[in-house]
């Protein structure tokens, strides 16, 4: 029997460049590209707890999130 996880992929819009170990904690998760002085995460989110955790790590290391968008639910 294969049971199927669950989750969302997010796509996270940061005014900034975020570095590469600012999110150390997620990165089997996440990738990010920087454009325009701008960074774009793109997350693999299992429940809400876990968006809110990478949100705050965002917001700890002071980088300024421009917009969030869901893509798949």
């Amino acid at each position: 029997m294969v049971l199927e996880q669950s989750f969302s992929i997010y796509t996270i819009y940061l005014r900034g460049e975020l570095e590469t170990h600012a999110l150390s904690e997620v990165k089997d998760r996440c990738c990010h590209i920087v454009l325009d002085n701008k960074t774009i995460l793109f997350a693999i989110i299992h429940d809400q707890p876990e968006l809110h955790g990478i949100l705050k790590r965002i917001r700890d290391i002071g980088i300024e999130i421009i917009s969030l968008e869901q893509v798949k639910s």
